[in-house]
């Protein structure tokens, strides 16, 4: 199955009153520290543990730390406090739309379950699915589930389930790397990169090899007498990767992961997830803990990915250098601004100074961090001063 997102829309999810955004095969949403930019990607995610089997609507809005309905409903929604997500794809050349609205029952003093307001999905421009129905009508705490999530109900639109449930979160937490048990994995979760190094060993050999041949190759331009990547198993059967070195020995000397840097254990795990096939990638700031030369290397590295995998990747950033090569579109950018009242989402193309940039063939760098930067940062350089 291949597919991509490509528009969303929110209301009251979190920091954002409003949000209606076209997206790219490849997305940089970039914008201040504290922002939403973590919480914009958190839409995608909460529509992709909807689909996932185990998941659903209660266990959604409870995981990944968001606390119900309450705690994900903007804090600036007024006349309307009802939760809004809406998407479209194209899975397998095919357009598809799924739109949820959700209410809080009960009250503020007596809170109860998130309900379903609205579900709706539509295939090449025709309604598969509108809810509230007569079956919700007759029994209204069917109202308490999506009909995404229940196998009885999603027959008719599981090209479109299983797309949600295709998308992958990605923040490699090198410490985690270290972990090699796949237990770690199903307890902190894979996309933190626990169970890295054990899930190699779960592709074929001939798959294995050919990717740690990719890697090896990109890690040779940014890392310092790096020569090759290996898997392997100790005589305990445990898994590791290892890195060889020029050194003054003629054979050189190998490093196990234990010894790599944070981040050479980030840009293999990054690799790895990007040389996968399957749905849109989601990650959460790429650059941390890397150079800002691989840094500024990542956007054609994800180029090359979606030439050959058709792999969307959505990704989060406030770093320059990410955004500082000439062949970034204004309209793969989502720029995050702060106001009084929320955060607001626009597309780069429809910024004048970001088109005007790259018709002038200039790096988009220098507008984003203009852009996005807090109105009282240069405040922080007092901190701790004498007053």
């Amino acid at each position: 199955m291949q597919g991509r997102f490509t528009h969303l829309r929110l209301g009251n999810w979190r920091n954002f009153q409003t949000v209606d955004v076209s997206l790219q095969s490849r997305v940089f949403v970039v914008g201040p520290n504290a922002a939403g930019k973590s919480n914009l990607l958190d839409a995608f995610r909460f529509l992709q543990e909807l689909a996932i089997q185990g998941g659903g609507l209660v266990n959604a809005l409870q995981g990944s730390n968001r606390g119900g309905i309450r705690a994900v409903r903007s804090l600036h929604s007024r006349s309307n406090s009802d939760v809004m997500l809406s998407v479209t794809a194209e899975v397998d050349d095919e357009p598809w739309m799924y739109r949820l609205v959700l209410e809080a029952d009960g009250t503020s003093q007596k809170p109860g379950p998130a309900r379903v307001a609205e579900e709706r999905v539509e295939h090449n421009g025709k309604v598969v699915l509108s809810r509230p129905n007569a079956a919700d009508k007759a029994d209204p705490e069917l109202l308490l589930a999506t009909a995404l999530e229940q196998s009885s109900t999603n027959a008719s639109f599981r090209a479109l389930r299983d797309f949600l449930r295709s998308a992958e979160y990605i923040h490699v937490v090198p410490q985690l790397v270290r972990m090699p048990s796949q237990g770690d994995a199903r307890r902190f979760g894979k996309g933190l990169g626990t169970g890295l190094i054990a899930a190699m060993g779960d592709v074929t050999k001939k798959t294995r090899d050919g990717r740690l041949k990719r890697i090896q190759k990109a890690l040779k331009t940014v890392l310092p007498q790096f020569e090759a990547l290996e898997w392997f198993q100790d005589n305990k059967g445990i898994p590791h990767i290892r890195a060889k070195y020029k050194h003054w020995r003629p054979k050189g000397a190998w490093q196990q992961e234990s010894t790599f840097s944070d981040g050479t254990l980030r840009l293999i795990g990054l690799l790895w997830y990007l040389d996968e096939a399957g749905g849109p990638l989601l990650l959460e700031e790429p650059e941390m803990s890397l150079h800002p030369a691989a840094v500024r290397q990542l956007p054609r590295i994800l180029a090359n990915v979606a030439a050959r995998n058709t792999r969307q990747v959505i990704m989060t950033s406030h770093s320059a250098d990410l955004v500082a090569d000439t062949g970034i579109d204004p309209s793969e950018l989502l720029v995050l601004r702060t106001t009084g009242s929320e955060t607001t989402v626009t597309v780069g193309s429809d910024l004048q100074e970001l088109r005007e940039a790259a018709e002038a063939d200039m790096p988009l760098a220098t507008h984003v961090e203009a852009l996005t930067r807090p109105e009282e940062y240069a405040q922080l350089a007092l901190f701790g001063a004498k007053t």
